[in-house]
């Protein structure tokens, strides 16, 4: 009878108040059932769930939210709970699965689902415990590892020797089956370059029509444009191809005569440049007044007397021929002044040495009859002459001495050769590049 009473008792109570304790006389006032334990736990129905589209095994209704534990592993052991219509897993769609997830929302709606933190923390990534990568806070994706040629930091599943890495700071690698094929160096000396291995790989730049714009052949450490196979350290392939320098054209280089075809030169640096005419000659010298003050030179003596005459220089920037012309007016008496009639020869030259080097000889002989009073010819008499040489030149400007020089030869006679002071002697240096 007491345990009947107790029964009432409680059953009244619960009736009274909607709770229910078990292993506690208090309740939580928002709970139902409250269950307390310190070493056991709730076993809820474990059941068989062949097909979670159909609410068997349970019988006697299919109450939405009703929770079992599915026991079968082909449909996946766990909890599950009836949404009505299927059993569904207890926290199914809240958190990503390893097998992936349905139904998600990849909008950016405030329902946007989404992988990643929702403070101002990076989310980093690791395997083996160990970080492999970051996505910053700010936005950065970020590996952790540099990679190498052989193992890039970003690859391909299939083909993990090709992709993205870093040789170092402020570089950013592209490799391609183990090859490091360009680098973009952003240090001190920022630069592209491709094949910085110095790998024996080939660089081709295809165009619209040529499949090889520019080749450079690593093995030959040739160049070739519109070829693939240069013969030479820069090779311009193609039957009609041509090389065009602004810098040479008719609108930027005077020396360009337009219509008429220009000759290109190459100076000692190989710099190219034009100069309107295959052989330039110019005139480095025209001297009217050469000899303007005459000057005399006597020979009484069997050898010769020389004198010189005229001296100048001429500076070259390259190397070039130098050609020397002059003429000469030369009177011819005996060293009192007057006319010869002893029937003897005498010869008078002019003859130039540049740089000590004898050229533009040119001499003649005078003759008379030895009978006084015999009509003679009478002075001057012309010497016209010239000469070449070869002469090397700079860039900073070589000089070189040109000097004139009068020799005259009276075999023992009395003999005066008074060179210039006519008004049509002249002297003319020449430089044909």
């Amino acid at each position: 009878m007491k345990n009947v009473l107790l029964v009432l008792i409680l059953l009244i109570n619960s009736l009274a108040f909607g709770q229910v304790g078990i292993n506690t006389d208090a309740p939580a006032g928002d709970a139902a059932l409250d269950i307390e334990g310190a070493d056991k736990g709730v076993l809820i129905p474990r059941i068989d769930i062949t097909d979670l589209s159909t609410i068997a095994p349970v019988t006697g209704g299919s109450t939405e939210s009703l929770l079992v534990y599915n026991t079968n592993t082909s449909t996946g052991k766990g909890f599950y709970f009836w949404s009505g219509v299927e059993w569904v897993p207890v926290g199914k769609g809240l958190y990503w699965e390893k097998n992936g997830n349905t139904g998600t929302n990849p909008g950016t709606a405030s329902g946007q689902n989404f992988l990643g933190t929702q403070d101002a923390q990076d989310l980093v990534i690791a395997t083996n415990s160990v970080e492999v990568a970051r996505v910053t806070s700010n936005g950065q994706i970020q590996a952790s590892q540099a990679g190498s040629a052989t193992a890039p930091t970003f690859s391909f599943h299939s083909d993990n020797d090709t992709g993205i890495y870093s040789e170092g700071t402020d570089k950013l690698n592209l490799s391609a089956a183990g090859n490091n094929m360009v680098e973009f160096d952003g240090g001190t000396s920022a630069q592209t370059i491709f094949n910085p291995s110095n790998a024996n790989v080939d660089t081709r730049i295809a165009s619209q029509g040529e499949s090889h714009m520019l080749f450079v052949d690593a093995g030959t450490d040739r160049v070739g444009v519109a070829n693939n196979n240069p013969q030479a350290t820069f090779h311009v392939g193609g039957a009609a191809s041509t090389i065009r320098i602004d810098a040479l054209n008719a609108t930027n280089n005077s020396n360009n005569k337009g219509t008429v075809s220009t000759p290109v030169f190459v100076d000692e640096n190989g710099e190219l440049s034009i100069e309107g005419s295959n052989v330039i000659t110019q005139l480095a010298e025209d001297n009217t007044s050469f000899l303007s003050t005459p000057v005399t030179v006597d020979n009484t003596s069997a050898g010769r007397t020389i004198r010189e005459l005229y001296a100048t220089t001429v500076t070259l920037t390259r190397d070039a021929l130098i050609e020397v012309v002059y003429q000469a007016g030369v009177t011819i008496t005996t060293t009192s002044g007057a006319y010869i009639y002893d029937g003897r020869p005498r010869i008078y030259r002019i003859f130039v040495e540049i740089d000590g080097r004898k050229v533009a000889y040119k001499g003649d002989a005078y003759t008379s009859r030895s009978s006084t009073g015999t009509t003679i010819v009478n002075g001057p008499f012309y010497l016209n002459g010239n000469g070449y040489v070869q002469l090397p030149g700079s860039t900073a400007g070589t000089t070189h001495e040109i000097k004139v020089f009068a020799e005259v030869y009276g075999n023992t006679a009395s003999t005066r050769c008074v060179y210039g002071g006519n008004g049509d002697d002249a002297f003319q240096v020449l430089v044909r590049y």
